[in-house]
């Protein structure tokens, strides 16, 4: 039988790193760099999270803790990991490490075409905050700007182990 995927923090190694430029790669259209993720995964205030099914990195969560604030930059889930809830439990997971961190609130853009992750996003108490133009490049889309409250008012928590 093969092991349960589980949710644990993200250290930014460089095979990690790499893993998550894989994942990035073929989930968006603009992908970030090694270089990038390197540099955010540098920032103390960074807040990472990774899903790990064997030794192998298959989703990450990633954000930027301002204070109360934290920004929920990027997160990705591989093809196969889809639509089995991954997707929220790593948002949740970020957001109680931020919320552990002295984070209050946590804010997002999402592309407005993408329903999926809106409607992932409202079920995590997520509200539209309002409307950032042209945000998005590769196609050129509006940002959804989205804002909840901390902790979260449902999903999983973090695997500490």
């Amino acid at each position: 039988m093969l092991a349960e995927p589980r949710i644990q923090p993200l250290r930014p190694t460089l095979q990690a790193l790499q893993q998550v430029h894989r994942i990035e790669q073929a989930s968006f259209a603009e992908p970030w760099t090694v270089a990038e993720f390197d540099f955010l995964a540098a920032d103390e205030r960074s807040v990472q999270v990774g899903l790990w099914h064997q030794d192998e990195l298959v989703g990450y969560a990633m954000g930027l803790l301002d204070g109360p604030d934290c920004h929920l930059i990027n997160l990705a889930v591989e093809a196969p990991y889809r639509r089995r809830g991954w997707g929220r439990r790593l948002v949740h997971s970020l957001a109680s490490v931020a919320t552990d961190r002295g984070g209050r609130r946590c804010h997002l853009e999402v592309r407005t075409s993408n329903e999926a992750a809106r409607r992932l996003y409202c079920g995590l108490g997520f509200h539209q905050m309002g409307i950032r133009l042209r945000y998005y490049t590769k196609p050129s889309e509006d940002a959804c700007i989205m804002e909840s409250s901390l902790p979260l008012t449902a999903g999983e928590d973090i695997d500490r182990s």
